[in-house]
Formats: C-alpha cells, sequence, structure tokens
C-alpha cells in the first residue's frame, strides 16, 4: 500500500495495488487480454500516466492505528480491512510507520513470552 499525507504529514488515504488496478481498469478474467498488445500492463500503465493524482486513486476510508493501540486492535484491523498491512499514526494522525503481519505475531509473541505464557 502507498499512504496519502497531507502538508502536515497526516494520513488522508490509503492506495492499493487493488485500486491502481480498478482505475486503470485491467481485466484479469481473461489472461489473454493482458499480453495482447494493445491491452497490455505497462500499456495501460503508461497511457494513464499523468491523468490521475493520488487524491485520484486513494481511498478516503482508511483504517489505521495509533502508536499506543494495543496489538489486538491492528490484527482485527488489519482482517477485517483483508490489508497487508496497518498504518501506524501518533496522537496528530500523523503517519509514523506501518505493521504488516508478520510484525505482529512477533510483536504478539514478545508480550505473550513477557506476561509468561509460555
Amino acid at each position: 500500500a502507498v499512504y496519502v499525507i497531507d502538508e502536515k504529514e497526516r494520513l488522508v488515504g490509503i492506495i492499493t495495488m487493488q485500486d491502481i488496478l480498478k482505475k486503470i481498469s485491467i481485466d484479469f478474467s481473461s489472461m489473454a487480454s493482458i499480453y495482447s498488445e494493445s491491452n497490455s500492463f505497462g500499456y495501460k500503465i503508461a497511457s494513464s500516466r499523468n491523468k490521475n493524482t493520488a487524491r485520484d486513486l486513494m481511498d478516503p476510508e482508511i483504517y489505521y492505528v495509533l502508536d499506543i493501540d494495543p496489538i489486538e486492535k491492528a490484527f482485527n484491523l488489519l482482517f477485517s480491512n483483508k490489508a497487508g498491512e496497518i498504518p501506524v499514526v501518533d496522537k496528530n494522525e500523523r503517519l509514523i510507520g506501518d505493521l504488516n503481519i508478520i510484525e505482529l505475531l512477533i510483536l504478539w509473541h514478545q508480550n505473550y513470552i513477557r506476561e509468561g505464557a509460555v
């Protein structure tokens, strides 16, 4: 995912590969259409250049966790949004990073061990 921020570095949108593919209207139902000269992936991307801004592509329905939120909240948002990663923001909603499922599992495991559950 690509995160879109405003001039104050606040998270305002997310662009996923699905958003990009939808915008350039690639039809993956027929693999032949991908490989034909006029419908190639590269052609679609090149022909859509300079026509779209980040705002055009982004999903303004953003989901994120605060840097102080519990790991469980990050897991829930990650799975409910079927996302590969989740943005992390500070209390002013400024983007400070992201977490993927592997990083969340590592954090969960470290907390699990620290609490003496293993």
